[in-house]
């Protein structure tokens, strides 16, 4: 028994070990990859929302068609593991290719300064007295080059890896995530799995986002590559180790084809799209989603603005980010069992409205924060981060008592189309993130090259940082209080049938 037991937590380690590796590189890319090609590939900054658009619809028709593909699927290892073994290292390649652009395509900063430094070389004297006289030369000089053709080259390069990557985040991912609700049945179960999921997930999010400035200067393309090549090494043994808890159960892939083969006759006539339609009529499903997706805009703006925050508006040096994160997740870490805890005994729906109060409460302060606020922000991230943990714990948690009631209610297994709207829900928050923060920066005149912000400058950052997840989080509140009602006793209740039967 106490073997059995043993197995058990280890498989369900082993399962959670996938989301660092996951979280390390979608989280370093969403934090860096604008401000990589923008600034240190130098990209034109117009290029970003046809990029966006693009990356938009490519999602709108790449997860769900995946989801149901991978619904469809029968193999002898089951229908997601197959796509998690084979996938995983052209996912983590195309990561790498995202970074390590071909020599030919970069005209960065870097160069800029090769070309300075071996002029002043040459004629220290000249140099010394028309340095900016220089610069803008050597600018005129790269112009044609950086401004021209070369920039097609680069946003196709851009725009292609991007796609492949999230195609193969996509296959990999939401291959995993469709497991939690097969593998873990219990309400307690669930919980328990996913405290140790996001809390192995929020390490990663922290060593993406707290290691890489140790090494990265800006301005400098190569350096970069190190610590990249790091995450990588890092994502990849946690691949390794979640390789044996992110099997299908060889139980259920028996049992779905016996369900499945039941079921033929039944289902015969019934096409992808009216899947699709029943899925989208599921309100508790929607409510969720456009809650999640609220969050998330929320949660990927206060990331991007951090910086922004603490440069132009604290007035604080680089190194002072560092801090803001380390105590926001410093106190995420350690607060994830609270929101477990109450998740067991009140349901995860109430975490969610809990944390997502608490997340945009905890930011109004902000409004009025100033140079020499440094401390006050320090105190406010310890509540931030106490939200985040929850906001991180419960989706797994909610959709599985969604798949739980689509699976009642319909006879049918359809966690791959199910995740596959939830998964484009998260990355519709970056598009829709991407263009609040260009459209409110471009409207308050913020300039960049600025030794300081205009009072409307700054306010466009406050609004970022507080009025948008304020307005998030509201219209997720609502959706969730109003429209979404489900809970494991209420589905056994209204269906009457033993979970067993399809878990």
């Amino acid at each position: 028994m106490r073997f059995e037991r043993d197995k058990k937590t280890v498989k369900m380690f082993s399962y959670s070990t996938m989301a660092m590796s996951y979280g390390i590189m979608i989280n370093f890319l969403n934090v860096n990859i604008f401000n990589f090609y923008t600034d240190e590939v130098l990209l034109n900054i117009n290029y970003i929302p046809i990029i966006m658009t693009i990356y938009a619809i490519w999602n709108a028709l790449n997860d769900p068609l995946f989801g149901i593909i991978s619904d469809k699927i029968k193999t002898p290892w089951g229908r997601r593991f197959p796509f998690i073994l084979f996938g995983f290292i052209p996912f983590t390649l195309s990561f790498l290719a995202i970074w390590f652009l071909p020599p030919s395509l970069i005209i960065s900063k870097t160069n800029i300064k090769s070309v300075i430094g071996f002029t002043n070389f040459l004629f220290p004297s000249f140099i010394s007295a028309k340095s900016q006289l220089l610069q803008n030369t050597v600018n005129i000089l790269f112009h044609p080059y950086v401004r021209g053709v070369n920039q097609n080259y680069i946003f196709i390069y851009m725009v292609s890896f991007l796609l492949i990557f999230d195609t193969l985040f996509t296959m990999v991912v939401m291959s995993w995530q469709t497991l939690f609700p097969e593998k873990f049945k219990e309400d307690k179960e669930r919980s328990y799995v996913a405290a140790i999921t996001q809390t192995i997930r929020l390490l990663g999010i922290v060593f993406a986002l707290v290691f890489p400035p140790l090494l990265i200067e800006y301005g400098d393309i190569d350096s970069y590559r190190l610590p990249i090549l790091i995450l990588v090494i890092v994502v990849f043994l946690g691949f390794l180790f979640s390789l044996y808890g992110s099997r299908d159960e060889a139980k259920e892939v028996d049992k779905e084809i016996e369900v499945r083969e039941e079921k033929e006759d039944e289902k015969k006539g019934r096409t992808n799209l009216q899947a699709i339609n029943d899925v989208l009529k599921n309100k508790n499903l929607m409510a969720f989603t456009v809650a999640i997706g609220m969050s998330n805009i929320a949660f990927l703006i206060l990331m991007a603005m951090v910086r922004y925050m603490n440069k132009w508006v604290l007035v604080q040096e680089a190194r002072f980010e560092t801090y803001i994160n380390a105590v926001a997740f410093a106190v995420g870490l350690l607060t994830f069992i609270v929101w477990a805890k109450i998740s067991i005994k009140r349901g995860p729906k109430l975490v969610y409205i809990a944390s997502g109060a608490m997340f945009f409460l905890s930011l109004l302060p902000l409004a009025f924060a100033g140079e020499g606020w440094g401390w006050v922000v320090l105190i406010l991230m310890v509540f931030v981060g106490f939200s985040i943990s929850g906001l991180l714990l419960i989706p797994d948690i909610l959709l599985a008592e969604i798949i739980d009631e689509d699976v009642k209610k319909s006879g049918e297994k359809r966690e791959g189309l199910i995740y596959g709207v939830y998964g484009f829900a998260i990355r519709i928050a970056i598009v829709f993130e991407s263009y609040l923060i260009t459209f409110v920066l471009n409207r308050t005149k913020f300039d960049p090259l600025a030794s300081e912000q205009a009072p409307l400058a700054k306010t466009g950052i406050k609004m970022l940082m507080v009025g948008v997840p304020a307005v998030c989080f509201i219209i997720g509140i609502v959706l969730m209080i109003f429209y979404y009602d489900l809970s494991r006793k209420k589905i056994e209740k209204k269906y009457n049938r033993n979970f067993s039967i399809f878990h």
